[in-house]
């Protein structure tokens, strides 16, 4: 379920253009999505206008946004697209984390505002500058839920990347037809 972006052009203040790995392609205006401290600095348009392209927009403090989040936005806002993508994240529109626990090491407990719930290992998440602290096992125990897990540097993840690596878990453990 995990789709990129191949391709990114920046358009003025906070929008950009977008084309994913499944065709989808388009305009968004991310100003809205710009809040939290890890985002502040992309409040200034020349400094989000430096983004990078890697898998999905980064930018050189550490934030990013999970593609499946920009993948949905976009084909919210395209609601006449005829074909689905196959790599679509399929989840409400405004999908939270609403309980978390920290289950040792980099695994926590999750449940989300549309009932799913399961136990996750972040170990291989901790990509990028924002999240070198998050290694340390101790510092990474010290979330907090704001709709998502955030930390006290700023560093949070997507409540729908979360969202789809609990549902990446539990298909991966359902049992098998023979």
């Amino acid at each position: 379920m995990f789709v990129q972006v191949l391709e990114a052009r920046y358009l003025g203040e906070y929008r950009v253009w977008l084309r994913f790995e499944d065709g989808l392609e388009g305009e968004l205006d991310l100003g809205p999505e710009l809040y939290g401290m890890i985002f502040e600095p992309l409040k200034d348009p020349a400094y989000f206008a430096s983004f990078t392209v890697e898998t999905t927009l980064t930018w050189s403090n550490g934030a990013d946004f999970a593609p499946e989040f920009l993948h949905e936005l976009l084909s919210a806002a395209q609601p006449d697209r005829k074909e689905p993508s196959v790599h679509s994240v399929q989840v409400p529109m405004f999908v939270h984390v609403i309980a978390a626990q920290h289950r040792g090491g980099h695994r926590v407990w999750l449940r989300f505002n549309d009932g799913l719930e399961g136990e996750i290992d972040l170990s291989t998440a901790l990509r990028g500058p924002v999240f070198q602290p998050l290694k340390d096992p101790e510092y990474f125990a010290k979330f907090t839920v704001d709709d998502t897990l955030t930390w006290p540097n700023g560093a949070d993840y997507a409540p729908e990347f979360l969202h789809d690596r609990v549902l990446e878990v539990q298909q991966i453990r359902a049992p098998r037809d023979p």
